[in-house]
Order: C-alpha cells, then structure tokens, then sequence
C-alpha cells in the first residue's frame, strides 16, 4: 500500500512535474508516483489547479488521483472546486462516480 506523501515528496514531485512542458509526460511522472504515495484532496486539487490544463487531461489525471486520495470524503470540497468550468466539474463527477 502506498504512503501518504509528505511536504517534501509532494514538493520534489511538483518540482518535476513543473519541469516538463507535455501533458503526457506529466500523465506518465504522475502514474509513476502515485505507485508509491497517496495524496491528500489539497495536494490534489494543487496539481490540478497549477500544473495541468484544462479539459480532459485534467479530468485523467483526477481519476488517477482519486484511488489514492488520504481524505476521499473532501472530494466535493476541495478537489471539484479546482476545475476552472462546470462542465470539466461534471465530466470529473461522472468519471470519479460522484
């Protein structure tokens, strides 16, 4: 079972992340690390807001987030609100199953 992440897993992470131009290598670094670290809905809705864009890459990479999310009862909370659009708020709630 993966760990939750800490401040400074999280912070090297976003720093690689940050570092590459392409959604599919973001989509990549992210399928790596969530192998071994959860996240919690804050760090979650961070890499959404900062680091990917819009649409559907952003609904992808909340799907992969969600399984490994330490507090899934704030996903309306704090992770939907981090989509800049409603429809990319519902295309999330129907992939997540909310």
């Amino acid at each position: 079972m993966a760990d939750p992440a800490t401040e400074k897993e999280f912070t090297d992470f976003v720093e690689q992340f940050t570092a590459m131009s392409e959604d599919k290598s973001r989509m990549r670094l992210l399928k790596a690390w969530l192998t071994d670290h959860k996240l919690s809905c804050e760090q979650a809705a961070k890499v959404l807001k900062e680091l990917f864009g819009l649409g559907d890459v952003a609904v992808k990479a909340a799907t992969l987030m969600h399984p490994q999310l330490t507090d899934p009862n704030n996903v309306t909370a704090t992770l939907l609100p981090a989509f800049k659009f409603d429809d990319e708020r519902e295309d999330a709630k129907k992939a997540l199953g909310l």
